[in-house]
C-alpha cells in the first residue's frame, strides 16, 4: 500500500519510464489462474496472464507471464473466462484442490466473487495475492472468483501524470504536447509541496494527536452511540445494523515504545511530508483518472484512434445485416463503451442470465455475485453499480466495501439507487478502528530485536490522507466512506427503504486476527466470507488468513 517504502518509490518515479511490453513475475504457480484474473493496463487494455502448463501444484514457484493482448483478441479472452464458469466441473474441482493440498474441500456454491484491489497495487503484487487466494477461496469457502487487477502502482500513476497526461488527454512522451510540459509539471509539483508542506503537516500532527493515547475519543464514542440509539428506535425493518466501536486499548509497554519512536523519527516524518504531498497527491488523481478508463478507455473519444474506426466499422457491418444505412463518425452516439469492465460486464451478464434460466428449468439454484472493493477498488464498484445497475439488477447477493476510500457522496450516489433497485441485495461497510486508522504506519524492523519497529514516514492509513490533503474534501459527504466518524455524520441521509439491508463494521483496536491497518483487508483477512462481515459477530479466528 502507499507506506511500502514512500520516500524512496516516490523518488524513484521521477525519474521511472514504464513502456509496459510484457514481463515475468515469480509465483506460487497455479494452473487455473489466469481463468480468474482481468489483468488491465495503464491505458486501460487487457493483458494476457499465463502460467506455464505443469504448474498447477502451490509449493512451485512458477513464473506468470504477462502481455498486452490485441484487440482483437480481447473478446476471445473474455469468452474463455466466462466459459470457464461452467465448465469447471466438481470433478475438475476436487483435482485442483487436492493439487493444493485439501484432501476434503468444501462443496462448490453458485456463488461468484469479483475482488477489485485498492490503489498503490502492481501487476506483480496483485498476482502474487490472487495466487495465494485462489485455492483458498475455491477450496475452503466454494466460490468462484474473479480478481480485477488495473495498474494503480505509484511509479507507473506518477509517472503517466508526469509524462503523459495534459489535461485529461494522454500524449505519447516524445510528443510535444507531453514532452514540452515535463519540466513545468515537474517544478510545479514540488513548488506545491514545499508551499503546502506547513498545512499537510498540519493536518498530520493533529491526526497523530487523535491517533495517541493521550487523546481519549469517549465524546465520539457517545455521539457514535447516540445515533446507533436512534436508529434503533425506528421500525426493525427501516435499521442500520452498526457494530458499537470499542473503547481505546490500555497502556501498554508498546504505547510507551510507539511514543518514543514517533518522537525520534519526527525529523524523517517531517522531511518526507511535502513530499507525500507534492508527488503523492499527483499520483492518487491519476489513479483516480485510471478507474474511469476500465469502463471508458481514451482511445475510444479519439476520432481517428484504430478503436473508433474499428467500433465504426463493427457498427456498420451490423446495421448492413440488419438492412440499415451504415453510420458514419456521426452515428458515434450509437457506439458501446469499449472499456474492459464495459466488455467484460455485458459478456458475464448475458452468461449468467441464460445459465440461470437453464438452472431454474433443472431445479439448481441460480449464481448470485458478491461484490468486493478495498480501498480505491470501492470507487471502480461505485462507478460499475452507476452505469451498469439496471444489467447487474437480480445478480448481485452482496457488495462488500472494505476500508472504501471513495467519498461518502460518491458512495450515496451509487450503491443507494442500486440498493432502491435490487430490493435483496445487502451493503456491508467494513471499518478500522478510528484509533487505527490514525496509527496506521510504514514499519521499518530493527536487525537482531525484529520486535522493535520503528516508523520513519507520517503516519496514518491512506484515508487519512485523502481527508486530509490527498482529496480535496468541500463537505463532510465528501471524506471517506471507510471512516467511522464521516460516516456517522451522515449516517441520518439513509433512505429508510434501505436501511435493513446496510450493515458497518468496526473492528477492534489491538486484536490479534482482526484487521489493524489498512492494507489488512485483502491480504490476510478472509474477505470473501460472509460470517466475517456481520457486525454483531466478533470474528473468530477463521476470518484470518495463516
Amino acid at each position: 500500500m502507499l507506506h511500502d517504502t514512500l520516500f524512496v518509490r516516490t523518488l524513484i518515479s521521477l525519474t521511472t519510464l514504464l513502456l509496459f511490453n510484457a514481463c515475468t513475475t515469480p509465483i506460487l504457480g497455479s494452473g487455473r489462474l489466469s481463468h480468474h484474473v482481468l489483468t488491465i493496463d495503464e491505458d486501460g487494455a487487457l493483458l494476457d496472464s499465463a502460467t506455464p502448463e505443469g504448474c498447477a501444484n502451490t509449493a512451485q514457484l512458477c513464473s506468470q507471464e504477462i502481455t498486452r493482448l490485441t484487440r482483437a483478441d480481447e473478446k476471445i479472452k473474455f469468452t474463455d473466462k466466462i466459459n470457464q464458469l461452467s465448465q469447471f466441473s466438481p470433478d475438475a474441482r476436487n483435482a485442483f484442490c487436492i493439487g493444493h493440498g485439501y484432501s476434503s474441500p468444501s462443496p462448490a456454491l453458485n456463488k461468484i466473487i469479483i475482488f477489485v484491489h485498492g490503489g498503490l497495487n502492481g501487476h506483480s503484487q496483485s498476482i502474487s495475492r490472487s495466487a495465494r487466494l485462489l485455492p483458498k477461496i475455491i477450496c475452503e469457502d466454494g466460490l468462484y472468483p474473479f480478481f480485477i487487477h488495473w495498474q494503480s502502482s505509484l511509479e507507473s500513476s506518477y509517472a503517466e501524470h508526469l509524462l503523459n497526461i495534459r489535461q485529461g488527454k494522454h500524449f505519447e512522451f516524445y510528443m510535444p504536447q507531453a514532452l514540452g510540459f515535463v519540466l513545468p509539471v515537474l517544478i510545479t509539483d514540488a513548488a506545491r509541496g514545499l508551499a503546502r508542506s506547513p498545512l499537510a503537516l498540519s493536518h498530520l500532527i493533529e491526526s497523530d494527536w487523535h491517533g495517541s493515547v493521550f487523546h481519549d475519543d469517549v465524546e465520539d464514542r457517545a455521539v457514535a452511540n447516540d445515533l446507533i440509539l436512534l436508529n434503533g428506535s425506528s421500525p426493525q425493518d427501516t435499521q442500520i445494523t452498526v457494530s458499537t466501536p470499542q473503547p481505546n486499548p490500555p497502556w501498554t509497554w508498546k504505547t510507551w515504545y510507539s511514543g518514543f519512536t514517533y518522537l525520534v523519527t519526527l525529523p524523517t516524518k517531517i522531511l518526507i511530508a511535502p513530499f507525500l504531498d507534492a508527488f503523492g497527491t499527483s499520483a492518487w488523481n491519476n489513479m483516480l483518472r485510471r478507474t474511469h478508463i476500465l469502463f471508458d478507455r481514451d482511445d475510444q473519444f479519439d476520432f481517428g484512434s484504430e478503436l473508433t474506426k474499428d467500433r465504426i466499422i463493427g457498427a456498420q457491418e451490423k446495421l448492413r445485416q440488419r438492412g440499415h444505412q451504415p453510420i458514419g463518425f456521426e452515428g458515434l452516439s450509437s457506439l458501446k463503451p469499449r472499456g474492459i469492465l464495459a466488455l467484460f460486464t455485458d459478456q458475464l451478464v448475458t452468461s449468467l442470465n441464460l445459465q440461470n434460466q437453464q438452472n431454474q428449468q433443472s431445479g439448481k439454484p441460480p449464481y448470485q455475485v458478491i461484490l468486493v472493493g478495498h480501498s480505491a477498488g470501492t470507487i471502480v464498484l461505485n462507478q460499475w453499480l452507476r452505469e451498469y445497475g439496471p444489467e447487474l439488477n437480480g445478480l448481485v447477493d452482496s457488495i462488500v466495501y472494505m476500508a472504501a476510500a471513495t467519498s461518502i457522496r460518491d458512495y450515496q450516489e451509487s450503491v443507494w439507487p442500486f440498493l432502491e433497485r435490487s430490493q435483496h441485495t445487502k451493503f456491508y461497510n467494513l471499518m478500522l478502528h478510528e484509533k487505527a486508522e490514525a496509527q496506521d504506519n510504514w514499519i521499518l524492523p530493527i536487525p537482531i530485536v525484529e520486535q522493535l519497529m520503528i516508523d520513519p514516514g507520517p503516519r496514518g492509513s491512506l484515508l487519512v490522507w485523502i481527508d486530509g490533503f490527498l482529496g480535496n474534501p468541500l463537505t463532510t459527504v465528501d471524506r471517506t466512506l471507510g471512516r467511522y466518524t464521516n460516516l456517522m455524520a451522515t449516517i441520518h441521509n439513509t433512505p429508510t427503504s434501505i436501511r435493513g439491508r446496510i450493515f458497518l463494521k468496526v473492528f477492534p483496536i489491538g486484536v490479534d486476527n482482526q484487521p489493524q491497518k489498512h492494507g489488512d483487508f485483502s491480504d490476510p483477512f478472509r474477505f470473501w466470507r460472509s460470517l466475517c462481515w456481520n457486525p454483531n459477530q466478533d470474528n473468530p479466528s477463521d476470518c484470518w488468513t495463516n
